[in-house]
Order: C-alpha cells, then sequence, then structure tokens
C-alpha cells in the first residue's frame, strides 16, 4: 500500500481489513472452541455453501442482504429482514439485528434463511466467506487467481 490516494489502494485496505478480521474470527476456534452460542452462527460450513447452491443458480435465492447492526426501533429491523425474507433473500444478520429478531420471536436459521452471524462488527466476514467460497465452488473461480 503507498500513500497516494489512489482507488487501487483503497482496494487493497478493504482486503487488508477482511483478512484481519478473517484472521480474528479464525482465532476465535482454537483449540477446539465453540465461540459462538444460540442464536449465533458463526463460521458457516462448506455443505451450508453447497445447499445454497441450486437455489442460487435457479434464483430461488435470488440475492443476499446483510444487516449490520440494528435499528434504534426494533421493529424496524424485524420488519427489513421480513421483507428481505419474503423476497427469497438470503438475510445475514450481525450485531443488534440478531438480538431484534430474536426478541421478536422470529424464526432463524439455515431452513428459514435468516442467518444470525454473530454480534460482534468482524462477523460480517463470515458472509463475505461464503461468498468467496461459492464463487470458488460453482464459479470456475481459479483458487488464487487474485488477478481476475
Amino acid at each position: 500500500m503507498t500513500r497516494n490516494n489512489r482507488l487501487h489502494d483503497a482496494f487493497e485496505s478493504g482486503i487488508a481489513s477482511a483478512l484481519c478480521a478473517e484472521f480474528l474470527e479464525a482465532l476465535k476456534y482454537l483449540h477446539g472452541a465453540e465461540p459462538y452460542a444460540e442464536p449465533e452462527m458463526g463460521h458457516l460450513t462448506d455443505a451450508f455453501v453447497r445447499n445454497l447452491g441450486v437455489p442460487l443458480v435457479t434464483g430461488d435465492i435470488p440475492g443476499v442482504a446483510v444487516i449490520i447492526g440494528g435499528a434504534e426501533d426494533p421493529a424496524e429491523t424485524v420488519a427489513l429482514a421480513k421483507s428481505y425474507q419474503a423476497q427469497g433473500i438470503l438475510v445475514t444478520l450481525t450485531g443488534d439485528s440478531i438480538k431484534h429478531c430474536f426478541d421478536a420471536g422470529m424464526k432463524l436459521g439455515e431452513n428459514v434463511r435468516v442467518v444470525p452471524l454473530g454480534y460482534e462488527m468482524q462477523s460480517v466476514i463470515h458472509v463475505v466467506s461464503v461468498a468467496v467460497r461459492a464463487a470458488l465452488i460453482f464459479g470456475n473461480v481459479t483458487p488464487g487467481d487474485f488477478a481476475s
């Protein structure tokens, strides 16, 4: 990275931040630890990604929404999550959005496509990881081909 104000440097900074978040999350799993408790899911497995494959390709899941944090009024957060869910969009939650949806009695989990990742900000990296792994599994992307 340089001190020049270039778009490339901004992208490099974003990638560095993502790698740091991934590293921090990976450290939580050292020595067989289970860092996430219900309703949080944390790391999403390759099996989870593979189960998304056909619905993503066929358009049954037209997209992925990431709700980071919650609105001042918890009802707004719940309404937003439900509106995405009604459209078939995979909804991922971090921070207070998890608490808002959980407290409202909203069903959470893979089967209803509302996935609570974790309460900490860096938990958002788990959905980034899903996007990368989906591209590797379904998108004919060669691992390590950063230039493409």
